[in-house]
């Protein structure tokens, strides 16, 4: 992110993002599955059921970081590309308060 933006800089943050995302949702995962003993089987009922657990606040934000990451996966162009691009520094900040939270 600290590069200037062409093609080959987003889509490179782009793949980091959808690797942290996972990073992110697989560690959330174990943490409450070991503190908490809640199972959860989707992103979205994880980062519910870290809400209900005050491991992270109830931020809508974390719901549209799967739509985003759903995005990435399944559809790519450019609009959505630069869409992506732009919403990586908030994301980015929720995925380090989710790694203080639980280390």
């Amino acid at each position: 992110m600290a590069l200037p933006k062409d093609g080959i800089v987003r889509d490179s943050a782009i793949q980091r993002f959808e690797i942290s995302f996972e990073l992110c949702r697989k560690l959330l995962k174990a943490h409450l599955e070991n503190e908490h003993n809640v199972h959860c089987t989707s992103p979205r009922t994880c980062f519910r059921a870290a809400f209900k657990h005050g491991v992270i606040e109830d931020d809508p934000f974390w719901i549209e970081l799967t739509a985003l990451r759903n995005y990435t996966v399944h559809t790519y162009n450019e609009q959505l590309a630069d869409h992506v691009y732009a919403k990586l520094p908030k994301a980015a900040r929720r995925f380090r308060v989710v790694l203080d939270a639980t280390a």
